[in-house]
């Protein structure tokens, strides 16, 4: 015996009486999932900035200890009479420098590493000025085939604390003023200090604006760099089949 129509339907769900209502349940339990899903992320990437940050700060304080270490080590054979008296405790000393030097070596560029990490955990601090700027996450060594590569070559050998790279990018006048500052203020393989704190390193991003040709054998570049919200000048010259960085104006 079939019911009657009226009672039928009390017999039925009432999402299945209304296909509307039952896409609208989806809808919101979808949503329900997504946002919950976007919590957790934020939550973990937090975490991941804050051990980032603290990685950092353990890192920075490294390398301050063996700056110091380092300098009272190479000012000691200059200012006292073991380097006449005491051949055997200068030779441990500048073993000990050139171990410090190693160390000192290491610890810039696990610095960098986690200071590279810890830009492309955060993302950019403002959004880029340009849109098809190259982030700073891109970078990489593209060589000096053209006046662009070698810019890019220069600016990932800075934010990669790679010392040896970034003398290889250059010529001319900054050549001359940068090994004589690496000579007077580096062992081998380290940048000098205050490098993390300059705005190339630092930038999010960067993006070539205009391009100057000032000679066969020279091009200025004018270069937005993204997060510091500045512009640089910098004059890079052929050499050979080559484009180094021989000046900024």
């Amino acid at each position: 015996m079939s019911l009657p129509p009226e009672e039928e339907d009390h017999n039925h769900p009432i999402a299945m009486k209304n296909p509307a209502l039952l896409i609208i349940t989806a809808i919101a339990s979808l949503l329900l999932v997504v946002l919950v899903m976007e919590h957790q992320a934020k939550v973990a990437l937090q975490g991941q900035i804050g051990a980032l940050q603290t990685k950092t700060q353990d890192l920075d304080d490294q390398l301050e200890l063996l700056q110091k270490r380092q300098n009272q080590l190479e000012y000691t054979p200059r200012t006292t009479v073991v380097q006449a008296d005491n051949p055997e405790e200068l030779a441990r000393l500048r073993a000990e420098i050139a171990r410090l030097a190693d160390q000192l070596a290491r610890v810039e560029k696990a610095g960098a590493v986690t200071s590279n990490e810890l830009a492309a955990a955060r993302g950019p601090k403002v959004p880029f000025v340009y849109a098809d700027s190259t982030p700073r996450n891109n970078y990489a060594f593209s060589g000096y085939a053209t006046p662009q590569s070698g810019f890019q070559s220069m600016l990932w050998a800075i934010t990669q604390m790679d010392a040896k790279s970034y003398l290889g990018s250059m010529t001319g006048q900054n050549l001359e003023f940068w090994s004589k500052k690496f000579q007077e203020e580096a062992p081998d393989g380290v940048m000098p200090g205050g490098f993390r704190n300059g705005a190339m390193f630092k930038a999010s991003g960067y993006r070539i604006v205009e391009e100057t040709p000032l000679s066969q054998d020279e091009v200025r570049l004018k270069v937005f760099l993204e997060g510091a919200r500045t512009s640089i000048l910098t004059v890079f010259q052929r050499v050979g089949n080559e484009w180094k960085w021989a000046r900024n104006e």
